[in-house]
C-alpha cells in the first residue's frame, strides 16, 4: 500500500513537490528553510526593533525606580528621628493596645530625606505590624545645628483608622515678655483633613500661649475673586471684623483664619499668598500651595499639616510676640518661603543653621502702637497699625518711627447697621496747619486731594498719608491718574468731579470749589460702596462739612466755631460730642453727651504731650526731641517706651536706630529709605 506524502507547490514553476525537499525536481528551484523563513519574518518585522526597546526601557525604568526606591528607602531608614520614631512606637502603650505585642517593621520606608540650608528634612510612611492588626506610621522631623525636631509623628491603624499622636511634647521657645493676648484660630473654608484640633496644645506647649478654636465657617462668594477663583484675604479679614464685632473690637484678641482655599493680597501684585496679616492682630493662612504633589500628599498626610503647622506657628509667634521675619530660609521666622518645598525647611527654632539672627529686608516703616482702653491694662505693640477701636472710649497711639510721628486715633461717632459709618478723630504732630480739629487734627470724612494737573495727584489721608498718581495717556475717559500699588486704582478728573476708586469697589467723589478753603478745594463730598449705595455729604462754601447720611438713613451733623474748626457733632443715635481749644488753636477737651472727658496739653510746637480721661487722669505722656521727632512714651500705669535716632548719612535727616520697649529689651533697626531691618529683642548689655 502506497503511503500518503505531504507537498507543496513549488514557487517558481507550481509543480507539487515533497514537503522537505530543498530544490525542485523540476526546475531545480531551491526552496527557504520554513524555520528559517518564520524566524527572517519575525526579526525582519520593524515592530520588533520598536517592542524590544520598549520592553528594554520599561525593565530599565523599574530597576532604576527599584534602586531609587531603596536608596530612599535607605535614606529614611538611616536617619536618627526615623529610628526615635520606631522605639517611641513601639514603647508606647496606646500603640500596643492596638496593634497587639511584637510590634515589628513590615514595610520598606517610603518617604523622603535631603539636605539643604545647612540643615535636615526628612519625612517618610512605614508599615508597623503587631500580633492583632498592623497601622501606619508617619513621621515629619527637621535638623538644625545638630538638633533633630519632629513636627509630626502619628500611627493609623489599618482596620479602625484611629489616629494616634506620638510626637513628642514641643521644646518651649524663649520669647519675650509681653502683653497678654487671645489667640483664636478660625477653619475658614478648611478640608475635613486638615483639622486643627492639635492646635491648642501644641501652642500651649511650643509657645506657652493660649488658643481657641472658633466654630467653622464658609466663605460666601462676595469673598472670591472670580476671575482668579482664590479668595481675597483683605476681604475675607472685613468679613470676620464685621462677623464677630466683639472679638474683633477687644486688641488684646489675635483672630487667624485657616483656609484651604487658595489666596492673593488685593494690594499687592503677587499671584498668590501662603499668609497675610493685618495690623498686628488679624491673619489669613492658607494650606493651597503647602500640599506636596497629590501621589506624595496621599502618601503621607502629615506631612501636609506639617506645612501647615509651621506657617500657622510662624504667624502665631509673629503677631503674639512682635517678632520679625528673618533671611534663613530653616528660621520658624523664614520671610522667604514661597512654596511649600522651602516651608518643609522651615524648622520649629527661631535661630535656624546660619546659627546667627539674619534679619529680613522690611518694606515699611518701623512702628509702635500703644491701645488705651478705660479700666483696661496698657496693651501695646512693635508693630504698624492704622486701626481706630470702635469703642469710643478707647484711643490708639501710634509711633512711626521713620518719620518720628506720634498719632492718636478716636472714634467718635460710629453708625452701625447694613451700611455702618464710623467717624474717626485722628492728630498727627510736625503738623502746623489748622485742619478740622485744631492744630494737626483732622478726621476721617475730610480727606482731599492735592498735586499738578497732568503730573500727578495725591490724596492726603486723615493722618497725614498719602496715596500717589501718577498722569496716564489713558483715553478711558477723563483725564486719568493711576497708582501703582495699594488699596486705590485711579483717579479720574471729569466734568469738575474727581473720582477716585479702590480695588474693593468703593469710590470717593470730590468736586473742584476754587473758592472753598485751601484744604477744602477738592474735599471729601460723599462716597459709595461697591453696590452704589451713596454716603451723600453736606458742605458749606468755605468747604466745612455740615452732614453724612448713610445710604439707610442714619446721620451725623456737625457745627463749627469761626476758625472753621469743629465745634459740636451730633448723630442720630441721640450721641452728642463738643469740643473745646486752647489759645494757640489745639484741641483741649472732648466732652460727649454721656459726660466722658478726654483732655490734651501740647507743647509750644503744638506737638502733644500728655492725654488724660477726666481731668487728672494721665492716659500718656510724650516728650520730643529737639527735631519734633518723638523721644519717649509713658503710659498711666507707669511703662516706659524710649526711642533713639542717627544721622541719616544720605541726608540732613535723622533715622531710627533703637527701640526700647516696657519689658527693658532692645530692638536695633538698621534704617533706609522704605525698608529697614530689625533685630531680635534682646536684654540691655550688662
Amino acid at each position: 500500500m502506497n503511503g500518503h506524502v505531504e507537498t507543496t507547490l513549488c514557487p517558481a514553476c507550481r509543480w507539487p513537490c515533497p514537503l522537505r525537499t530543498q530544490t525542485c525536481p523540476r526546475c531545480n528551484h531551491r526552496f527557504v528553510p520554513v524555520a528559517m523563513a518564520a524566524q527572517s519574518h519575525w526579526t525582519g518585522s520593524p515592530w520588533t526593533v520598536v517592542v524590544s526597546a520598549a520592553l528594554a526601557l520599561v525593565m530599565l525604568l523599574a530597576g532604576a525606580v527599584f534602586f531609587l526606591a531603596n536608596f530612599m528607602s535607605s535614606q529614611v531608614a538611616a536617619t536618627s528621628p526615623y529610628q526615635e520614631a520606631l522605639r517611641i512606637a513601639q514603647e508606647s502603650s496606646e500603640v500596643q493596645n492596638v496593634l497587639g505585642d511584637r510590634i515589628e517593621v513590615s514595610s520598606p520606608a517610603f518617604g523622603i530625606a535631603s539636605k539643604k540650608y545647612g540643615s535636615q528634612f526628612v519625612e517618610w510612611r512605614v508599615v508597623l505590624s503587631g500580633s492583632r492588626t498592623s497601622g501606619d506610621l508617619y513621621g515629619v522631623a527637621n535638623e538644625v545645628n545638630g538638633n533633630w525636631e519632629f513636627s509630626r509623628l502619628t500611627l493609623i491603624s489599618g482596620i479602625s483608622g484611629n489616629k494616634i499622636d506620638l510626637s513628642p511634647k514641643s521644646q518651649r521657645l524663649s520669647l519675650p515678655p509681653v502683653p497678654e493676648k487671645k489667640v483664636y484660630l478660625l477653619p475658614f473654608d478648611l478640608d475635613a483633613g486638615e483639622s486643627l484640633d492639635w492646635a491648642p496644645a501644641y501652642y500651649q506647649a511650643k509657645l506657652g500661649v493660649d488658643v481657641s478654636l472658633l466654630p467653622p465657617a464658609h466663605a460666601d462668594a462676595s469673598l472670591i475673586e472670580p476671575r482668579r477663583r482664590q479668595l481675597d484675604s483683605e476681604k475675607c479679614v472685613d468679613y470676620i471684623r464685621k462677623n464677630m464685632p466683639e472679638l474683633s473690637s477687644d486688641p488684646s484678641t489675635l483672630l487667624i483664619a485657616v483656609t484651604s482655599r487658595d489666596i492673593f493680597i488685593r494690594s499687592f501684585a503677587w499671584s498668590y499668598a501662603e499668609n497675610y496679616r493685618y495690623n498686628g492682630r488679624f491673619a489669613v493662612v492658607s494650606s493651597a500651595r503647602l500640599r506636596p504633589f497629590s501621589f506624595l500628599a496621599k502618601r503621607n498626610p502629615e506631612w501636609s499639616a506639617s506645612r501647615l503647622q509651621k506657617m500657622l506657628t510662624k504667624n502665631i509667634a509673629m503677631l503674639y510676640f512682635d517678632l520679625p521675619k528673618s533671611s534663613d530660609y530653616t528660621s520658624l521666622l523664614s520671610g522667604g518661603v514661597s512654596s511649600g518645598d522651602e516651608v518643609d525647611f522651615m524648622s520649629g527654632s527661631i535661630i535656624g543653621a546660619e546659627g546667627r539672627w539674619d534679619p529680613f529686608v522690611e518694606s515699611g516703616e518701623p512702628e509702635v502702637t500703644i491701645y488705651d482702653l478705660p479700666d483696661k491694662p496698657t496693651l501695646w505693640r512693635v508693630t504698624f497699625s492704622d486701626e481706630a477701636l470702635p469703642d469710643t472710649s478707647a484711643q490708639v497711639f501710634n509711633a512711626d518711627l521713620a518719620l518720628g510721628l506720634f498719632v492718636q486715633r478716636q472714634t467718635d461717632f460710629r453708625l452701625d447697621g447694613k451700611f455702618n459709618l464710623q467717624f474717626v478723630r485722628v492728630y498727627r504732630n510736625q503738623d502746623e496747619q489748622s485742619r478740622s480739629f485744631g492744630i494737626g487734627a483732622n478726621d476721617s470724612l475730610d480727606i482731599f486731594l492735592t498735586g499738578q494737573m497732568g503730573s500727578y495727584v495725591d490724596l492726603i489721608l486723615a493722618d497725614g498719608g498719602r496715596v500717589h498718581f501718577e498722569h496716564s495717556l489713558s483715553l478711558s475717559g477723563g483725564d486719568t491718574y493711576v497708582t501703582r500699588d495699594g488699596d486705590y486704582t485711579t483717579a479720574v478728573y471729569k466734568g469738575d468731579t474727581w473720582t477716585i476708586s479702590r480695588k474693593d469697589g468703593w469710590k470717593f467723589y470730590m468736586p473742584y470749589r476754587p473758592k472753598a478753603l485751601p484744604q477744602n478745594v477738592t474735599v471729601l463730598t460723599g462716597f459709595s460702596d461697591p453696590a452704589g449705595n451713596m454716603y451723600r455729604m453736606d458742605r458749606d462754601s468755605f468747604g466745612d462739612l455740615l452732614s453724612i447720611i448713610t445710604p439707610a438713613g442714619e446721620w451725623l451733623h456737625f457745627q463749627h466755631d469761626s476758625a472753621h474748626r469743629m465745634q459740636r457733632i451730633e448723630g442720630s443715635t441721640g450721641r452728642a460730642v463738643d469740643y473745646e481749644y486752647d489759645p494757640s488753636g489745639c484741641l483741649s477737651r472732648v466732652t460727649d453727651s454721656d459726660g466722658h472727658t478726654s483732655a490734651y496739653t501740647y507743647d509750644d510746637k503744638a506737638q502733644m504731650r500728655t492725654v488724660s480721661r477726666g481731668t487728672n487722669a494721665l492716659a500718656l505722656t510724650n516728650t520730643y526731641d529737639i527735631r519734633g521727632n518723638i523721644k519717649t512714651q509713658t503710659t498711666a500705669d507707669g511703662q516706659r517706651f524710649e526711642y533713639h535716632y542717627v544721622q541719616n548719612s544720605r541726608s540732613n535727616s535723622t533715622v531710627p536706630d533703637l527701640i526700647t520697649t516696657p519689658n527693658g529689651l532692645l530692638t536695633h533697626i538698621r534704617y533706609a529709605a522704605g525698608s529697614y531691618t530689625q533685630s531680635l529683642p534682646m536684654s540691655p548689655p550688662h
